[in-house]
């Protein structure tokens, strides 16, 4: 008891394909444990159990990255969860931690006295990611300023069986479905909630000065919370320095207003005649249509990375796209407008498609989806200045085995 994790990166467990050799875990088999999915190490990146053992409690996990392999990609169809605790733990405090895990956090049998704030919650598969799970839990369970992105199967980000939870004030997106429980007071429910690089918050996220002050006074990073008119929901506090400024309101003064002169009054006053004069109707505005060009994944202007290749489908545009298996294959084009679209091919598959805009980060796309689907369209929200702009798209992948895929069809300007 009495412990604190502090801003650890757990990350890239062993997993093997199933049907290899049974080889028993030796000294002689560490080289390379994913050829043995006996070896799977099945780490979860927080445990403790009760019961004939020592219940942990009044513990702190606190600023730690937790990257767990698609649980797809586990052996025996079976993978790590990021948090599990059975039997009478208690006092146990989760913050500011980053979550990238397929399968859901449980929570059993006498535990009792949990806080979850300010933790960040990615699914990156909608057949596994389940969010928190407690199930006769007793006192206090505290689920508040916490981001769940993409937590999609069966439970969306909280299900509790005799438990008693606190939750509200989080901010809640899953892509297809919908969450099994209500929306809480306070929630940001089902709006995007723009997440960019390593899962921060964007300038524009809904999350942004939402949350509540729970006593948490750094993020993930060590930076300083708040940073704006508010806490910040989730892992990462926004820098203020990169916060959208706001417009400060200029006062009207009030002014004199002359009263007109007093007009005497004689005993045969003369009528005044009025005098007509016509009011020019102003012209109707001519709406001028919004042009598109589109550009196919076969045009000329486009620069690919190594790592593409060609893909011929009548459903996509043009009869093909684009198609790599390799992280960071990137495509670089150089256009001019304001605004800008992506044409892309989505499922189960596919993962993340970074957006650059003259090379700042302004949003990831994510190309996973359920089924197999054509022509996918992303829209960027901004308008960029008149003139010549650059526009680069990475794929991004944690998949070392060439399972996983990122894809482009066209790029629309206007």
């Amino acid at each position: 008891s009495g412990h604190v994790f502090r801003r650890n990166h757990i990350h890239d467990m062993p997993y093997g394909p199933e049907g290899v050799s049974q080889t028993e875990c030796s000294i002689a088999n560490l080289s390379d444990l994913r050829n043995d999915y006996v070896s799977d190490s099945h780490t979860d990146c927080f445990q403790t159990y009760g019961g004939d053992r020592i219940a942990g409690r009044d513990i702190l996990f606190d600023g730690n990255r937790c990257e767990l392999p698609p649980a797809g990609e586990w052996s025996q169809n079976g993978g790590a969860k990021a948090f599990q605790g059975t039997g009478e733990i208690s006092n146990l405090i989760f913050q500011n931690n980053l979550i990238v895990a397929d399968f859901l956090s449980l929570f059993e049998d006498g535990c009792h006295n949990l806080s979850f704030i300010h933790n960040t919650f990615i699914g990156t598969d909608p057949t596994w990611s389940q969010g928190l799970k407690f199930i006769n839990c007793s006192g206090t369970t505290l689920i508040k300023n916490n981001i769940f992105y993409g937590q999609e199967n069966g439970v969306g980000h909280i299900f509790d069986s005799d438990t008693s939870i606190n939750a509200g004030y989080n901010c809640i997106f899953t892509v297809s479905g919908k969450p099994s429980r209500p929306a809480d007071p306070g929630d940001i429910w089902n709006i995007n909630p723009f997440l960019g690089n390593n899962y921060q918050l964007m300038p524009n996220s809904p999350c942004i000065d939402a949350g509540l002050d729970l006593g948490v006074a750094e993020d993930i990073s060590g930076g300083p919370r708040p940073q704006g008119a508010g806490f910040d929901i989730g892992a990462f506090e926004l820098d203020m320095a990169n916060r959208t400024p706001t417009a400060t309101p200029v006062p009207v003064l009030p002014t004199e207003t002359a009263l007109p002169p007093t007009v005497p009054v004689t005993e045969t006053p003369q009528p005044i005649i009025p005098t007509m004069t016509a009011t020019p109707i102003p012209p109707i505005p001519t709406i001028q249509p919004i042009l598109e060009t589109i550009n196919d994944d076969k045009s000329a202007t486009f620069i690919y990375s190594t790592g593409w290749k060609d893909v011929t489908s009548k459903k996509s545009h043009g009869g093909s796209y684009k198609l790599t298996t390799r992280n960071n294959s990137a495509l670089d084009f150089t256009f001019t407008g304001q605004s800008f679209s992506v044409l892309y091919k989505s499922g189960l598959a596919f993962r993340n498609m970074d957006v650059y805009v003259d090379n700042v980060l302004v949003a990831t796309i994510n190309q996973k989806t359920r089924k197999s689907l054509f022509q996918q369209r992303w829209d960027y929200a901004g308008k960029l200045t008149p003139g010549t702009h650059t526009l680069k798209l990475v794929f991004v992948t944690t998949n070392i085995t060439d399972k996983t895929s990122g894809s482009i069809d066209a790029v629309i300007v206007r």
